[in-house]
């Protein structure tokens, strides 16, 4: 899977926040480009991944959490500026929704969009 242009862009407009607090949520290579990215950026405070991998570790700090709730309470208590998440387990899930409801920046898409994606059943039926 590639990154759409709109997903570049507006990971580039985000990336012009001072002092941003990033979180990228998953644990292949695609979330260690993110954040390869994003540290190139001298306004990136600090970066978080969940789960990561041992590359990301090097660049931020790894959170072991899976839970949408859990992620959420992580994001509200360090004051995270902009959530992305490549998991597609979780984008299924809902995370987006889970975050959007507390207020919390986050980019992805909502549950239903995110089945359309994740379940060829159901992207067939509709």
């Amino acid at each position: 899977m590639q990154f759409s242009l709109l997903e570049l862009l507006i990971f580039e407009r985000f990336c012009q926040f001072l002092f941003m607090k990033v979180f990228v949520i998953g644990g292949g290579g695609r979330e260690h480009a993110i954040g390869k990215k994003l540290l190139e950026n001298p306004q990136l405070e600090r970066l978080y991944f969940a789960p990561g991998n041992g590359e990301t570790a090097q660049m931020g700090e790894n959170v072991f959490l899976s839970d949408s709730e859990a992620l959420a309470d992580f994001s509200l208590e360090k004051g995270i500026d902009l959530t992305i998440v490549r998991s597609e387990v979780l984008l299924v899930e809902g995370i987006v929704d889970v975050f959007l409801q507390r207020g919390l920046p986050i980019c992805g898409p909502h549950k239903q969009a995110a089945k359309l994606k994740g379940s060829k059943v159901f992207a067939k039926i509709l």
